[in-house]
């Protein structure tokens, strides 16, 4: 929207902004093409053998095929492995400074299924990886939301990025180290090793946030959930949000303002021609790009 963008490659989801795109970047920026690393990442993992994957070809992709979807204003990645049919849907509410990635999860082996869900987000808030150093990060246990600022950017001091998700958590950290490990697998995360995540809250050094919850399928069902994350003004406008942006009332909401916004943008000019192709370009994708 005019003053909040994600980007979403085929690998997942990359970098966040708010307000500028280039300083205050909530989430790391990576320019590398060939690896594509995702700064904010989903693993599934299953709690009767604990074998971790994600739902989405990055970090940690599954041996099987993976359509990855790109729409006016949102992405979707759906996969098919370990007897579920997993479906993520991303995108931007049309007005409000937050992104929603909502999972849906379906149980094809007729069986009691138990699952943890966890989103890991590298933290930037600036415009150098530096800039992370002077993060300070807090949990506000009776909403069961992140909140993490930078008092030491003076341009966007008092700001504050939120992450939380729609379900009661399991486990929380905001040590990087803790999750990912000293050495910094993205594929195989030390915190997804163990049973639980330590809670810990840790302000400067690496941060980051890592949210569990847990998922159990009666068999044969399913069943959807979303993480929100963003930005507000300040402390109270991104606990506002966060809570706003539990509800899925709120996030069916946002999808279909999303859907008319870009219908209205995308509709001013139609083309017909002897060319299906040709069309679809120039009255969709040329426009969208542009």
């Amino acid at each position: 929207n005019p003053k909040f963008g994600c980007v979403v490659s085929e690998r997942g989801i990359g970098y966040a902004w708010s307000v500028n795109a280039g300083l205050r970047r909530l989430t790391p920026w990576s320019n590398d093409a060939v690896l594509d690393p995702p700064s904010t990442s989903i693993y599934l993992r299953d709690e009767l053998d604990g074998e971790v994957w994600s739902p989405m070809p990055a970090p940690a992709p599954a041996p099987a095929a993976y359509q990855v979807r790109h729409g006016p204003g949102y992405s979707i990645f759906t996969h098919a492995s370990h007897g579920l049919d997993q479906r993520v849907e991303v995108f931007v509410a049309p007005e409000d400074s937050v992104v929603i990635v909502e999972l849906h999860l379906a149980d094809s082996w007729e069986r009691p299924r138990r699952l943890t869900v966890t989103l890991c987000m590298e933290w930037l808030l600036g415009s150098r990886r530096a800039d992370a150093r002077t993060l300070v990060t807090e949990f506000v246990p009776e909403h069961e939301v992140v909140l993490v600022g930078n008092s030491w950017n003076p341009t966007f001091a008092d700001r504050c990025a939120f992450v939380r998700a729609s379900e009661p958590l399991h486990g929380i950290t905001t040590s990087r180290e803790e999750f990912f490990g000293r050495g910094g697998d993205r594929r195989s995360p030390a915190g997804l090793r163990r049973i639980g995540l330590s809670g810990a809250i840790v302000p400067g050094a690496d941060p980051c946030a890592a949210l569990q919850v847990h998922v159990d399928l009666p068999a044969g069902s399913a069943t959807t959930l979303h993480f929100v994350f963003g930005d507000g003004e300040d402390r109270a406008a991104a606990l506002a949000l966060a809570e706003r942006y539990r509800e899925r009332a709120q996030v069916e909401a946002a999808r279909r303002g999303r859907d008319q916004v870009w219908e209205r943008l995308l509709g001013c000019v139609q083309v017909e021609s002897p060319d299906p192709g040709f069309d679809l370009q120039v009255n969709h994708w040329l426009l969208y790009q542009a």
